[in-house]
C-alpha cells in the first residue's frame, strides 16, 4: 500500500514498519539538479571533510565511501524524524564535495 505524506514522499508500509522510499521517487530526482546556493553549499560543506579525513587516514576510497555513508545517514535521519528536508540531491552534492576534497589532497600526498 502506497501512502503519500504531507511532504509528498512516498512511504511503503511493510509488516507494519514504515520504510521511506523517498530516495527512489522520480519526481524528487527530476528537480534535484538545479545548481542553486543550497546545492553549492552542500558541495562546499563536504570538501573540508574530504581533505581532513584523507590527510588523517590516507585512504581516499575509504574516505569517499565513509562520507557517502554519512551523507546517506544524515538524509535518512532527516526523513525518519522529520528534521529538515530530506533530499536525494543532498547526497549527490555531499558526495561531489567529498570527492573534490579528496582529489585536492591526493596529488599532494603522493608528492
Amino acid at each position: 500500500m502506497l501512502v503519500t505524506q504531507s511532504m509528498d514522499y512516498k512511504l511503503l508500509y511493510w509488516d507494519d514498519a514504515e520504510i521511506p522510499f523517498w530516495f527512489f521517487d522520480s519526481h524528487l530526482w527530476s528537480e534535484s539538479f538545479s545548481l542553486d546556493n543550497q546545492w553549492l553549499l552542500n558541495v562546499a560543506l563536504f570538501i573540508p571533510a574530504g581533505l581532513v579525513l584523507t590527510w588523517v587516514f590516507g585512504k581516499a576510497t575509504r574516505v569517499v565511501i565513509s562520507l557517502l555513508a554519512l551523507s546517506m545517514a544524515i538524509e535518512f535521519i532527516q526523513r525518519v524524524f522529520y528534521l529538515g528536508a530530506a533530499d536525494p540531491a543532498d547526497i549527490i552534492a555531499n558526495s561531489i564535495g567529498s570527492i573534490v576534497g579528496v582529489a585536492c589532497l591526493v596529488p599532494i600526498r603522493r608528492a
